[in-house]
C-alpha cells in the first residue's frame, strides 16, 4: 500500500498535464518541444545518478521522479503522435508493463487508468478523431 499513494500521485499529476495540453490545443511542435526537453532531463539525470554515490533516500526520491517524467514523456508521445492511432500506441502496454514488474501490478493497473482518461480526454476533445466515432 505505501507504494500505490506516490505513484497514484505520479500518474494523476502527469495525465493531468497531458489532459491540459490536449485542452488548452497547444500546438504539437511545442508538445514535441517538451519531449526532447524530458528526453534531456532523463538521460542527464541518470548519467549523474549512475556515477555518484548516493544515499538511499535520495536514490528513492530520484525514482519517483524519474517516473513522473517517464509517464509524462510516454503520455505525451502517444498524444502528440496520434492518440489512439499513434505508433507509439505500444508503448503504453510496455510501460504498464515494466511498472508491473519494477513497482507493483496495482501501479501499473492505475496508469492504465490513467493513460485510458487521457486517451478519452483525447477523442473527445480532439474535433477530427471525434467525428470518426460519429
Amino acid at each position: 500500500m505505501i507504494h500505490e499513494i506516490p505513484s497514484f500521485i505520479i500518474f494523476f499529476l502527469s495525465s493531468f498535464i497531458t489532459i491540459a495540453l490536449t485542452y488548452f490545443n497547444f500546438p504539437i511542435s511545442f508538445i514535441q518541444q517538451i519531449i526532447a526537453v524530458l528526453i534531456i532531463i532523463i538521460v542527464v539525470t541518470l548519467n549523474k545518478s549512475l556515477f555518484a554515490a548516493s544515499e538511499s533516500q535520495k536514490v528513492k526520491q530520484l525514482k519517483w521522479v524519474l517516473l513522473f517524467i517517464y509517464t509524462l514523456l510516454i503520455q505525451l508521445t502517444v498524444i502528440s503522435s496520434g492518440g489512439i492511432f499513434s505508433p507509439f500506441f505500444i508503448l503504453l502496454h510496455l510501460s504498464a508493463l515494466g511498472i508491473s514488474l519494477l513497482i507493483s501490478f496495482s501501479s501499473a493497473f492505475v496508469f492504465v487508468v490513467f493513460c485510458l482518461l487521457v486517451l478519452g480526454a483525447n477523442i473527445y476533445l480532439d474535433k477530427n478523431i471525434m467525428s470518426l466515432f460519429l
